[in-house]
């Protein structure tokens, strides 16, 4: 954790070889890496939860590749000055992905509206009203497409803010 977020350029985020491949669970505060540096987590062959707090990523966009988060099941958002977030492709990102959960993300505008069919659950706590739109959005598709096989979505929308 970084205690004291400055606006210069941190030091790159350590190699992939400093990180055990056996990683199942990483929390990241305060570091304030660019979004471009979440390709050399997303490859960790074992990770299924990543919770990122207090600006452990800083910037307007974070753009998801090919095959990237192939086993995350969990992801959680505190804290950012997110603005976008999308999957450059939209068939092969997060394709395990259970819970995500977004907190205090004020800028955010959006959310992508795919994920891989294990979604189960979606949680937006304090965040811009057109990520709950996003959400809800999400939630109505999943739905309709897989509602009446016995998989709704489930939506948490809590703010402080109403």
């Amino acid at each position: 954790m970084n205690p004291i977020l400055k606006t210069e350029v941190v030091s790159p985020l350590a190699p992939l070889s400093d990180l055990p491949s056996s990683l199942t669970m990483l929390t990241l505060s305060g570091l304030g890496y660019p979004w471009e540096q979440m390709s050399k987590i997303s490859s960790l062959p074992n990770l299924r939860h990543l919770k990122l707090k207090c600006y452990a990523f800083r910037g307007p966009k974070w753009e998801v590749h090919d095959n990237e988060f192939q086993r995350i099941e969990v992801l959680n958002i505190e804290d950012t000055d997110l603005v976008q977030w999308k999957f450059v492709t939209t068939n092969s990102c997060f394709r395990a992905i259970k819970w995500f959960s977004f907190e205090h993300c004020y800028k955010l505008k959006e959310i992508p509206l795919t994920f891989g069919t294990s979604l189960e659950f979606i949680d937006v706590a304090d965040c811009n009203p057109m990520v709950v739109d996003c959400a809800m959005e999400l939630k109505k598709e999943w739905d309709d497409k897989y509602g009446c096989h016995g998989r709704p979505l489930d939506l948490n929308d809590s703010s402080s803010l109403l």
